[in-house]
């Protein structure tokens, strides 16, 4: 039927262009005219239904294939390239882990033991118990490990009398940047962004150029890639790994002593003659290079990036780590103990589309599901559901299968739809539900266990819940609207979710931030029972990372805390003195504090108070709150530039550490 629509509006085309020869071309040019007319439009015949073919080829795709060589991988780029105006591919950041058991419900920032087993202490929020997510901040309970802008600090923080910079690793002079940080009881693993500089061979353009000096034999450029360091925690911190990875972190995780870690990569071909463009990886100083045998690609997807993934033991890196390396790009990838998920985004726009308005239909989120087996990365299949996800919190996997929510269309034309899709462990689905929320967008989503939770927006907020204990037929049991949307949902206990978004009035208008106690004891019936707001109006612009980083949330059902750093911006009037004259003048200035609050399902959300590290800082970045732990009965609050000890239940101020900060770091929001 659509290919049918394309030949009638090319034959239009063609007699308009027969009509416009007759009239207004001589004879003699009437009929080039018209053989070339109807070479155009048997060429955009044959090329529409060759894509539409190509389209639907896409929309399977599960053939595992190998490269082989560097001459067959610039090929698939060259050819992929020439083709690329009928397929464009946007998509691998957001790194998501699950157990597949919720029953625990993730309530509560998991607690462990450090050095003592004994002491209490908050990890990173994550969204599921057993796989951990690096952070800028975390303890053990008797040090704080911090990022800083150029190093990384680690603090004597228990008991709370001894607080201390211990140490300090910086890598001012190494061309590294850390961005991320793990730790467990034997290490302290440092990710970050290494660049390394690369002479690339000099060439003309063109030969007759003489503004090419034939006295410049190279150029020199740098290439970013992911590299970490592994320190003994046991001896005094003593660096003993280093590994780099062709490529950026798009994310990682750590199960056990297993670190993995995910780059990506755009393929240079024009590079080849400098280094092999496929990847290596460097180990202690020892470089290795992936075989093409070793390289794997999908039909249909972009050849021109490439996905790491490194897994690495810990305790042997010298002796194991595995590199998959797979062709493709994307955006979004999701890991359980047992799976990794890679999802790629796929935006398929063509003059059919527009012909047939078609568009609903044309963005696909492309999954492949790759098994993780004793420290080995091995393919498993790829399917493709209609729509595209906005972050690790669309997608979970439970009891085998794999669920994920997801979004097609546009809202700006209405043709938006909301989808949730469940596939088997073989990755074949097995059950849907279509069309939530026509015209809308998915703003959070959140599976917990049987039950999974929507919310959509445009102007006001559905929020759906849904049965998915029947993965053959999951159902929608009830729908909430209200004004704003949350962005991110956390499990209070089994009939309450707590919300953190956006606050707005019945015109669509966001006014503010929101945090919000769902109660969903009735599944069919909803409510909002309690919300704290934020009000652009009294805060000024307000924002709080929590909203878009699930780390940023610090919160432990059982010690009654829930907390987060919170910013604004306020306006004072002040007197101005200057060349002999007075006056007033109405300036910006910026808050930021960590609001503390405890939380009853029944009473709502009690403010405990807040901590701000800027008095007497003015206002610099570098003592913006960061992040909060708890140590025992104590909040640690970080900045890049103090670390500041209350007592937890009552936040009467104990202590605090100034940390070295170079002045060129001291940047303000307003002075």
């Amino acid at each position: 039927m659509e290919q049918l629509i394309i030949i009638i509006v090319s034959l239009f085309v063609c007699l308009g262009f027969i009509v416009l020869s007759y009239f207004k071309l001589r004879k003699g040019f009437m009929r080039k005219g018209l053989m070339i007319t109807l070479g155009i439009v048997s060429t955009a015949l044959i090329l529409s239904i060759g894509y539409k073919v190509q389209n639907e080829e896409v929309l399977t795709p599960s053939k595992l294939n190998t490269v082989g060589s560097e001459e067959n991988l610039i090929k698939m780029i060259n050819e992929y390239r020439e083709t690329s105006n009928q397929h464009y591919f946007w998509g691998i950041d957001n790194f998501v882990t699950a157990d597949g058991v919720m029953e625990q419900y993730m309530v509560d920032s998991p607690t462990s033991g450090g050095y003592d087993k004994s002491v209490d202490y908050s990890k990173t929020n994550t969204q599921v118990d057993g796989v951990d997510e690096a952070d800028i901040v975390k303890t053990d309970g008797r040090y704080l490990y911090e990022v800083g802008y150029n190093e990384v600090f680690i603090v004597s923080a228990y008991p709370e009398d001894s607080l201390g910079l211990d140490k300090t690793i910086d890598y001012q002079e190494q061309n590294f940047t850390p961005s991320e940080l793990y730790i467990d009881d034997d290490y302290l693993v440092v990710l970050g962004v290494y660049r390394e500089e690369i002479k690339v061979e000099y060439k003309k353009h063109n030969k007759d150029d003489e503004t090419d000096s034939s006295d410049i034999e190279y150029y020199t450029t740098y290439e970013t890639n992911a590299r970490i360091y592994v320190y003994d925690k046991q001896n005094n911190f003593e660096q003993i790994h280093t590994i780099d990875l062709d490529g950026y972190t798009l994310s990682s995780r750590k199960i056990g002593s297993q670190l993995y870690i995910i780059t990506r990569k755009h393929i240079n071909i024009e590079m080849k003659n400098t280094k092999k463009i496929a990847p290596d990886y460097t180990i202690d100083g020892t470089r290795k290079q992936v075989d093409y045998e070793d390289m794997y690609f999908i039909d249909h997807t972009n050849p021109d990036n490439f996905i790491n993934i490194a897994s690495l033991d810990l305790n042997h890196i010298g002796e194991s780590i595995d590199i998959f390396t797979l062709l493709g790009s994307g955006r979004n990838i999701y890991m359980s103990k047992e799976n990794l998920y890679i999802v790629e985004n796929q935006y398929n726009y063509s003059l059919l589309d527009r012909v047939t308005n078609n568009t609903v239909e044309s963005t696909k989120s492309v999954i492949s599901k790759l098994r993780l087996n004793e420290g080995k990365t091995e393919y498993v299949a790829t399917a493709t559901v209609p729509g595209t996800i906005i972050n690790q919190f669309s997608m979970d996997e439970h009891e085998g299968n794999f669920r994920i929510a997801t979004t097609s269309g546009n809202t700006w034309d209405e043709t938006s739809k909301n989808n949730l899709y469940i596939l088997d462990e073989d990755m074949n689905r097995l059950g849907e539900v279509t069309g939530l929320a026509k015209g809308e967008r998915i703003k959070s989503s959140r599976f917990v266990g049987d039950r999974i939770y929507i919310i959509t927006f445009r102007q006001i907020d559905p929020f759906f819940v849904i049965d998915a204990s029947n993965s053959n037929k999951p159902e929608v049991l009830g729908e909430l609207k209200i004004p704003g949307f949350s962005t991110y949902l956390h499990p209070y206990d089994q009939n309450h979710v707590i919300g953190f978004g956006f606050e707005g009035n019945n015109e669509g208008r966001i006014t503010g931030l929101k945090m919000a106690l769902y109660d969903v004891t009735d599944p069919t019936n909803p409510i909002e029972k309690h919300k704290e707001t934020f009000l652009y109006e009294d805060y000024g612009y307000s924002h709080s990372d929590v909203t878009y980083n699930h780390k940023a949330l610090l919160f432990n059902k059982q010690k009654n805390v829930l907390a987060f750093p919170l910013s604004g911006r306020e306006y004072r009037t002040v007197t101005i003195s200057e060349n002999g004259k007075t006056y007033q003048e109405t300036r910006t200035y910026f808050k930021q504090n960590y609001v503390v609050y405890g939380l009853n399902p029944e009473t709502g959300f009690t403010k405990r108070g807040e901590i701000t590290h800027f008095e007497p800082n003015e206002n610099s970045h570098s003592y913006r709150i960061e992040r909060g732990v708890y140590i025992e009965n104590f909040l640690y609050t970080v900045s890049k530039g103090k670390v500041q000890i209350n007592e937890l239940s009552t936040l009467d101020y104990i202590d605090e550490l100034s940390l070295p900060v170079s002045k060129q770091n001291h940047y303000y929001y307003f002075k």
